[in-house]
C-alpha cells in the first residue's frame, strides 16, 4: 500500500497550480482507528492502511464541473453508504460486502467484495457488475495511471 499512498499524496502538487485541471484531495483522519479497532466488517490490510493514513480521497475531480472523478468514503461514510444502498436502493449486498467509494457524475459505486473490487452499476444485476479481481491498492494504482478514467471503458 506504500506505493499507492506515495503516488497518491505526490498527485495533489501536479494540480495546485492549475485549478481548471483535475483535483485530488485527501484528508489525514487518524480517529479512524478508533472505529477500524470495532469495524463490522473484516476490511484488507491496504484499505485498512488507506483508512489509518489518509481517511478519505477524492481524485481526478472535475475542477470546473465537478462532474467527473472519484470519491473514496472513509469508514463512517462507507457503512452509511452500503446500508443505503441495500435500504433505500433496494440492492441486495452479501454481509461482508462494503460499498467503499463512487465515480461521480454516474451511479457507479466501488464496492469491496472478497478483498476485492467490483463496479457496482445499480441499473444491472450482480452478474453484470465488473469484477475487477484487483485489491484496493491495485484499484487505486490503476486508477491513477488511468488519471481517474474509467480504464475498462477506454
Amino acid at each position: 500500500m506504500d506505493k499507492a499512498l506515495k503516488i497518491l499524496l505526490s498527485l495533489n502538487n501536479l494540480f495546485e497550480e492549475r485549478p481548471k485541471e483535475k483535483k485530488v484531495q485527501y484528508h489525514y483522519i487518524s480517529p479512524f482507528r478508533i472505529i477500524l479497532e470495532n469495524f463490522p466488517i473484516l476490511i484488507p490490510n491496504d484499505l485498512k492502511a488507506f483508512y489509518q493514513r489518509i481517511g478519505y480521497a477524492e481524485l481526478f475531480v472535475d475542477g470546473i464541473h465537478g462532474q467527473s472523478g472519484i470519491r473514496l468514503y472513509n469508514p463512517y461514510q462507507a457503512l452509511q453508504a452500503t446500508e443505503l444502498v441495500k435500504n433505500e436502493e433496494g440492492i441486495e449486498l452479501l454481509k461482508d460486502e462494503l460499498i467503499i467509494g463512487e465515480f461521480l457524475g454516474d451511479t457507479d459505486r466501488i464496492l469491496l467484495s472478497n478483498n476485492m473490487i467490483t463496479i457496482l452499476l445499480p441499473i444491472y444485476t450482480r452478474q453484470d457488475w465488473l469484477h475487477t479481481c484487483l485489491t484496493f491498492e491495485r484499484f487505486l494504482e490503476k486508477m491513477i495511471v488511468y488519471k481517474g478514467e474509467k480504464y475498462w471503458e477506454v
